[in-house]
């Protein structure tokens, strides 16, 4: 998983949109993971959430990180309703 991250990641920098939105949408989605993987739950939700506007290819995996760092709060209603938009 953290392989495929990182290639992710890699993909972004190297092929992604060169505007300065998608590069901060970028950083958001980076400081995000990273702040997740941290176990800093409430930060990775404020980096992720903006994030998911602007990396529109990583919406998936943002909503999958976004409901761990819910339910790993102890908010299981918000973490299924982004379980619940994945699945659309």
């Amino acid at each position: 998983m953290k392989k495929k991250i990182l290639l992710m990641a890699a993909f972004l920098c190297f092929f992604g949109l060169a505007s300065g939105e998608e590069i901060s949408g970028k950083a958001l989605l980076i400081r995000g993971k990273d702040a997740l993987n941290a176990g800093k739950y409430t930060e990775a939700i404020e980096s992720l959430s903006p994030a998911y506007e602007k990396v529109p290819v990583m919406r998936d995996y943002i909503l999958f990180w976004l409901s761990k760092a819910y339910q790993e709060l102890g908010n299981s209603d918000e973490a299924n309703y982004k379980i619940k938009e994945l699945l659309k």
